[in-house]
């Protein structure tokens, strides 16, 4: 293991000392790519820390399934519809194959549904100039002008978006609530008063992947109230199932009828149901997972502590599945690259030329081996 980590270490050594394109480059563009780590490093994929994600790292038990979830067409059954309006207290959803699905779909059908006001489509849609860059990248595949808005403080948040909308109230506000990765949160009344600013046939897409664990307060009532509320929700990061895909989208009837018109019936797998069915009726493992992951999150700052003294910690972290922080670009590169020599990986997001942010997932308190690993880690940047 000694000569593993050594040539590795040089290994690391050699990324470092490439042009500025390493953050985007040899650092995935998403978390949780073992597979790309694993070849970089020479390290096997089982053998990885991963706090590349937000997933929650000590997922829900995966029940006994019927061969029928294997065997029969995946049309949506009584007990997974109820199951899905008990749990978001809502009954207007359409299922989907992860949130990431309807990221993709939301641009075309939000043109769509728009061109029947007179013909005049959104001028652009704004979002967060940091957060899940998958929004920003199908608003332009779809023709759609982007527009950003900061994402890191409340009041400059507020004041930038109200700004962008007294000026041209006539485009879609997608909310990464909270934000991944700066950990931002914007209030239900805040985001109520800008869709009454929004002009007829726009949009407030709240994306709340995040929000199960971290016990903010759901932006799905207003799916109920106004009519041009969208909300995304994932299954996969809570109940620490990603590879289920499974997510939701909670909106007025015709969005949702414009979801099954592309869809159509089979839009997640039976697999996917019978294991939603079970695990968000689930109240006591929902309730013990909670605590959970505040216990672990503690942990990984606990464990990373000596690593981040001098860093800038942003947004919520106490009950969150991830954690980010400021820092240069150069010293965001050399962090992670040792971390990954060492079998760690975890998330850098390119900033400017001179920041980035470093995000980690949460580290399980029941795996000694991992937390052995991740202190040789820190260990290594150190010294």
């Amino acid at each position: 293991m000694a000569d593993l980590i050594k040539s590795n270490k040089t290994a690391a050594q050699a990324y470092l000392t490439a042009d500025s394109d390493v953050i985007s480059g040899s650092v995935p563009l998403h978390g949780g790519d073992l597979i790309g780590a694993s070849l970089r490093q020479s390290i096997p994929v089982s053998e990885w820390v991963d706090l590349s994600t937000g997933i929650n790292p000590e997922s829900y038990p995966i029940p006994d399934l019927p061969i029928s979830a294997f065997q029969r067409l995946p049309y949506q059954s009584i007990a997974f519809k109820k199951a899905v309006a008990d749990y978001y207290q809502s009954e207007d959803f359409f299922s989907v194959a992860g949130s990431q699905a309807a990221i993709q779909l939301l641009p075309n059908i939000l043109s769509n549904q728009n061109a029947g006001h007179d013909g005049v489509e959104p001028v652009s849609v704004l979002l967060p100039e940091v957060g899940y860059s998958e929004h920003a990248k199908h608003w332009r595949l779809a023709k759609v002008e982007v527009e950003t808005y900061p994402a890191f403080d409340l009041d400059d948040t507020i004041k930038s978006v109200n700004t962008a909308l007294d000026i041209n109230n006539r485009r879609h506000l997608i909310v990464i609530n909270p934000n991944n990765p700066t950990g931002l949160v914007i209030d239900q009344a805040q985001l109520v008063e800008w869709a009454n600013k929004l002009a007829q046939g726009c949009f407030v897409i709240v994306d709340e992947a995040f929000v199960d664990a971290d016990e903010i307060s759901s932006a799905l009532p207003q799916c109920h109230q106004l009519s041009n509320f969208i909300v995304l929700r994932s299954f996969g990061k809570f109940f620490g199932l990603a590879g289920l895909r499974l997510g939701f989208v909670f909106a007025h009837r015709s969005i949702i009828a414009a979801f099954e018109e592309s869809l159509g019936p089979w839009s997640v797998p039976g697999v996917a149901q019978e294991v939603a069915i079970s695990a968000l009726n689930d109240t006591q493992w929902q309730q013990q997972a909670k605590l959970t992951i505040k216990h672990n999150q503690q942990l990984t700052l606990q464990l990373i502590s000596p690593l981040i003294n001098n860093m800038t910690i942003l947004g919520r972290y106490e009950k969150s599945l991830f954690v980010s922080f400021k820092v240069s670009r150069q010293d965001a590169v050399k962090v992670a690259l040792t971390l990954e020599s060492f079998g760690v990986l975890i998330r850098v997001v390119n900033l400017s030329d001179d920041y980035a942010l470093l995000r980690f997932g949460i580290i399980s308190g029941k795996s000694q081996t991992h937390i052995k690993r991740l202190q040789q880690a820190i260990d290594g940047c150190l010294s």
